[in-house]
């Protein structure tokens, strides 16, 4: 079981990284810092949607940081609502909706099918935000046996629909996501959740959700450290 606490990362040549109370901390680098835009545009999401935010992330215990971090990182701006994207090979979305992402959480209309098991879910339904969320959710709950819930590992297993390495070394994390070779992705939704977590850290008032730092607060025990101490066998000295 990943130990979230720790320090850890899945391919050679990855930075590593662990969680803690107030967000992720990369080994050897110090506090992540989180640029000015990228608070301020939490502080707006959160005042705006936390009631959805909160909603979802109870229903589906998926921690809202994460859900919330996902918004703001997959989502247009100004208008997250009607954001629509078309990505190469678009025809249209009948014949390709695996081509089209759509709405709060920008997830492909055949993703979020699958996910919510409903062949006729359409670019309409995904742009109802209650509806978005719920399947960006859904999906994130798909995927924690592989992510654990780790923000660098659910960014990118959002966004290239799995964990796989990207060896370029304009990425630092070795996690494919896009643009590709860049790892901007990673980084972006990593700096978006640490300013959620300084947002949620006395909790929020009149909201119920599922937090992440109760995620924390059930780890596994420490790995042990070893040592190159070997014990005397009886009667050997």
């Amino acid at each position: 079981m990943l130990n979230l606490t720790e320090y850890h990362s899945k391919f050679p040549g990855s930075v590593r990284w662990k969680l803690t109370p107030q967000g992720l901390l990369v080994e050897n680098q110090g506090p992540f810092v989180v640029p000015p835009d990228i608070q301020i545009r939490a502080n707006y999401y959160l005042a705006r949607y936390a009631s959805l935010f909160g909603r979802v992330s109870k229903q589906l215990q998926v921690p809202l940081e994460l859900l919330a971090a996902c918004a703001l990182t997959e989502g247009a701006p100004k208008h997250p609502e009607m954001s629509v994207r078309m990505e190469p090979g678009y025809i249209s979305d009948e014949q390709t909706p695996s081509r089209i992402s759509a709405g709060f959480c920008q997830l492909l209309i055949s993703t979020a099918r699958a996910v919510m098991h409903n062949p006729a879910i359409n670019r309409a339904w995904l742009l109802d935000p209650t509806n978005s969320l719920v399947a960006c959710a859904s999906y994130m709950l798909q995927q924690k046996p592989v992510t654990g819930f780790d923000p660098v590992y659910a960014a990118c297993a959002y966004n290239a629909g799995g964990l796989y390495v990207d060896t370029n070394p304009g990425n630092r994390w070795r996690l494919r996501c896009y643009p590709a070779g860049t790892g901007a992705h990673a980084t972006r939704f990593s700096q978006y959740f640490n300013a959620l977590m300084s947002l949620t850290a006395n909790g929020l008032p009149n909201i119920e959700y599922f937090p992440y730092r109760q995620l924390l607060e059930v780890q596994p025990a420490p790995t042990p450290i070893l040592t190159n101490t070997v014990e005397a066998a009886p009667g050997s000295d």
